[in-house]
């Protein structure tokens, strides 16, 4: 294998690293937005970033987003009506124009989506896929040759 092959896929590996570590100090999580219900907002197959906050924070006409634990899926939705007494939200799709029949209970929420980068989610989705275990297995075991390469080459210079 090349060194400068080698050499690219630590610094992808390092930029990565370094990326998902600072997303997660700030605050966010990142999804794949996986259906249009929140068009033109939220796009299927961008990569959506969740500011992870407490319900208490959220107001009537703000996106969400949440896990409903009923089919383990994430989902994003407009809140249209606040019931705290039964500690939930009532909350309609932007596709939608009904009220969705199911409420969102406090438990179940996530955050509130900030910003999203449109197709990145499509590439998350093939690397994090059942295609993408192979990847996943692959990445690291480069990004360890990589690294031996580089001590390698720094320990000759010495």
């Amino acid at each position: 294998m090349s060194k400068i092959f080698l050499n690219i896929i630590l610094i992808i590996n390092i930029i990565i690293i370094i990326l998902i570590f600072f997303i997660k100090i700030l605050g966010f999580q990142p999804y794949v937005v996986i259906n249009n219900d929140m068009e033109p907002m939220y796009t299927e197959g961008s990569l959506m970033f969740v500011e992870i906050m407490d319900f208490h924070k959220i107001k009537v006409n703000d996106i969400i987003t949440y896990k409903d634990y009923g089919n383990l899926e994430v989902s994003n939705t407009r809140i249209v009506k606040i019931d705290t007494a039964n500690r939930r939200f009532l909350a309609k799709t932007d596709s939608n124009n009904t009220e969705d029949v199911k409420f969102v209970h406090f438990t179940e929420l996530l955050g509130k989506p900030t910003f999203s980068i449109l197709y990145l989610g499509y590439i998350i989705k093939y690397f994090f896929g059942s295609v993408g275990g192979y990847i996943r297995f692959l990445i690291p075991v480069l990004f360890i040759l990589a690294l031996l390469n580089y001590l390698n080459k720094s320990s000759k210079i010495e």
